[in-house]
């Protein structure tokens, strides 16, 4: 681990980051380096004390408006770092991270968002929500979420190489929202677990049409549920 990433305040989000820290402290004798809103600096502050695990605090929005601070980021941490406003809670974030061979774009809880668009441009890896299916979009825009074909949009805008799917409403306990979707060949989608590299990543875009015959229960389980209003997405 070089550093975390904490795109917004809600739980799910980071919950369990002091336990990373507090492991990382022992490994390294140094304290982990923690992007966050800066709304969360009081509540790590006050974990930090708890725990008596020291921490780096960064707050994002600084960083965002710092180029000399992105700067020294990148000589301490190797990899550039650019960041928009998420359209998500208040002080959310979405970030690209850039090494000299790789570019990966994560939207964090969001709304489609053309800033992060343009600053994710050409990523070889975009990773970005998709908590509803695509016949849920009026649910998915109140919540300030994005669906399963507005993320596929968004790396398609990008320009892409992959785009992983991932946080999926907990309706979908079993499997993702893939039902009547038209996933194209670059697109997968997360779970638990799940380690990408460059040897597996086409694998894991092929796994998603193997899914029904790997877990035919749970698939016919989906089936049945009412939430689901059979309209095909192109």
């Amino acid at each position: 681990i070089n550093f975390l990433y904490i795109s917004h305040i809600h739980f799910d989000h980071c919950g369990g980051s002091m336990s990373v820290a507090e492991h990382y402290h022992e490994a390294n004798d140094k304290p982990l380096t923690i992007l966050c809103p800066i709304r969360m600096l009081p509540w790590f502050t006050y974990l930090s004390s708890v725990f008596g695990v020291p921490l780096n605090l960064v707050p994002l929005g600084k960083l965002h408006q710092d180029k000399a601070l992105r700067e020294t980021f990148h000589n301490e941490h190797g990899v550039k770092i650019d960041l928009c406003p998420a359209m998500h809670t208040r002080d959310s974030w979405s970030i690209a991270l850039m090494s000299d061979d790789w570019k990966v774009a994560y939207s964090g809880d969001t709304l489609p968002n053309s800033q992060f668009v343009d600053i994710g441009k050409d990523c070889d890896i975009l990773i970005h929500e998709a908590t509803h299916q695509s016949t849920l979009s009026e649910d998915a825009a109140k919540k300030r979420h994005s669906t399963v074909r507005q993320a596929i949009e968004i790396g398609e805008k990008m320009n892409a190489m992959y785009t992983v799917l991932t946080h999926f409403s907990l309706r979908y306990q079993k499997l993702p929202p893939f039902l009547n979707e038209n996933v194209p060949e670059n697109v997968m989608f997360a779970h638990d677990f799940m380690k990408i590299n460059k040897e597996n990543i086409k694998t894991w875009c092929q796994a998603t049409d193997a899914l029904p015959k790997l877990f035919p229960n749970h698939y016919k389980d989906l089936m049945k549920q009412p939430y689901y209003k059979f309209k095909n997405f192109s």
